[in-house]
């Protein structure tokens, strides 16, 4: 079975296109497929645990405080467990390269991951598929979390990171989460996953 990339080019996102041209120079004979990987519709029965959110952002001091108390008092309005979307097509990821029949999970993150600084109005959902609209910056969160989540191998190279390391982006273990970025900003595996260890 021949090794695939999936991944949907964007224009406008220059240096998203510049670490994929990275990554796909360790898969030499692959097939670069230009859409995005479609995911199981069952997956999106898995919910992000309100509380759990909650605790993790009164915690963290690296996310811009106004943008952080927006989402606290956004999900004190919400159910205690949230679903990200109804229609899979709806969620995607960066990059997926499909090898031996696994999947590798990739998420190129820009600044607005951590800036928190989009307000337009998205929805999320209960777990019956009421949707409950919140700022976009939220609802990036919420999907970012999931991902983290419930998906292995995931690898999450933040662009800051990859300015300075292109060169020296290596693949991590395919069977577990990885993270790059600097020690001093807001990172998922500190933030959600603080037993996993961080690269």
């Amino acid at each position: 079975m021949p090794t695939r990339i999936f991944y949907k080019p964007h224009p406008s996102r220059q240096r998203e296109a510049a670490f994929v041209q990275a990554l796909i120079k360790h898969y030499p004979d692959a097939e670069l497929v230009a859409k995005n990987a479609l995911i199981d519709a069952q997956v999106l029965d898995r919910y992000v645990d309100t509380p759990r959110l909650i605790a993790a952002l009164r915690k963290e001091l690296l996310l811009p405080a106004k943008a952080r108390q927006r989402c606290l008092d956004a999900l004190a309005a919400c159910p205690t467990q949230i679903k990200i979307a109804n229609d899979p097509a709806r969620i995607s990821f960066d990059v997926v390269v499909e090898q031996n029949g696994a999947r590798h999970y990739w998420e190129f993150h820009e600044e607005q991951h951590q800036k928190l600084n989009n307000s337009r109005m998205r929805p999320i959902y209960t777990p019956d598929g009421t949707a409950v609209v919140v700022p976009r910056f939220l609802q990036r969160l919420i999907r970012d979390v999931w991902r983290v989540e419930y998906f292995r191998p995931f690898t999450i190279v933040w662009h800051n990171w990859f300015a300075h390391h292109n060169e020296m982006l290596t693949l991590p273990d395919p069977t577990n989460f990885a993270e790059y970025g600097l020690d001093d900003q807001f990172l998922f595996g500190r933030f959600w996953l603080p037993l996993n260890s961080i690269c």
